[in-house]
């Protein structure tokens, strides 16, 4: 959140984030705190990704899989960005820690959430969604391919 306010200086931002970052474990992040910085696990690295990460997908099933707990989700789960094989080595670096059964957790995870968007009435809205999931389980990190 410090770089977009504009910090930039690393020392800066180290400070920063050192002193504002949730201390203690990611179950005690309150869920307001998670939905109001949905759009800081785009800058997250490997640690951060460890931490958050379940504080996130927690938080979508105990919304019962609101839009507002789970569509942050799910382009950072995506392995596959548009960016090609940069975006590739960026995500799986970034994902580096995801392994054994905190991957597993991560697929029953989007296992659940189709289910969820296959049992709601079939709008355009609900089709996009399960298209996107469908999509990332396809992916070759999330697939095992």
């Amino acid at each position: 959140m410090a770089a977009d306010d504009w910090i930039s200086d690393p020392a800066t931002l180290e400070a920063i984030t050192a002193k504002e970052d949730v201390h203690g474990e990611w179950w005690e992040i309150p869920d307001d705190e998670l939905f109001d910085c949905r759009m800081a696990l785009f800058y997250l690295d490997a640690g951060g990704i460890n931490f958050y990460l379940p504080a996130y997908l927690t938080l979508a099933l105990r919304n019962d899989f609101i839009f507002r707990s789970y569509n942050g989700l799910i382009p950072i789960l995506t392995s596959e960005p548009k960016s090609g094989e940069m975006g590739r080595e960026y995500f799986h670096t970034r994902f580096s820690k995801i392994v054994g059964a905190k991957k597993v957790v991560c697929i029953e995870f989007l296992r659940l959430l189709k289910l969820h968007l296959e049992s709601l009435d079939q709008t355009t809205f609900t089709k996009s969604h399960l298209e996107r999931v469908e999509r990332l389980m396809d992916e070759e990190f999330w697939a095992g391919k």
